[in-house]
């Protein structure tokens, strides 16, 4: 006896999970300010694990409330980062100025992985970027 009333709700599950959830127009966030880009950068090393990023100060330099700037194109809004700390961020909590997440992949992802090359601090509005040391991972 055929039953085609259970393949019906398996393939509607398979589409839904190949769908793409990486836009969300309300989480838009500004535009990259490459008036204020630099080639400078200072000893705040960024580490890539799986979809997150560990970023280590370690610095004498302290940066209070800010925006971390990824690839010229994903941020997000930081708290600040003390001399010494070690803050650990979801790529996911990225986006860019569409709405879109950044592709930090993961075993479920619909979306192949954006490696991570450029990372910048916006501490304060016209004074130039700050630039971190980004530590590539094994396969990027």
């Amino acid at each position: 006896m055929k039953r085609p009333f259970l393949s019906i709700p398996v393939a509607c599950m398979a589409l839904t999970g190949c769908n793409f959830h990486g836009y969300d127009a309300s989480m838009a966030g500004p535009h990259y300010p490459f008036d204020l880009h630099t080639t400078d950068t200072v000893d705040v090393q960024v580490f890539r694990d799986d979809t997150h990023i560990t970023i280590v100060n370690s610095t004498a330099s302290a940066w209070g409330p800010s925006r971390l700037w990824l690839n010229q194109r994903f941020s997000r809004a930081i708290d600040g980062l003390a001399p010494g700390q070690t803050l650990t961020l979801d790529l996911f909590s990225f986006w860019d100025e569409d709405g879109e997440s950044y592709p930090g992949g993961g075993f479920l992802s619909s979306r192949p992985s954006m490696p991570v090359r450029l990372v910048e601090l916006e501490f304060e509005p016209e004074t130039p970027l700050v630039g971190f040391i980004s530590i590539p991972t094994t396969g990027e």
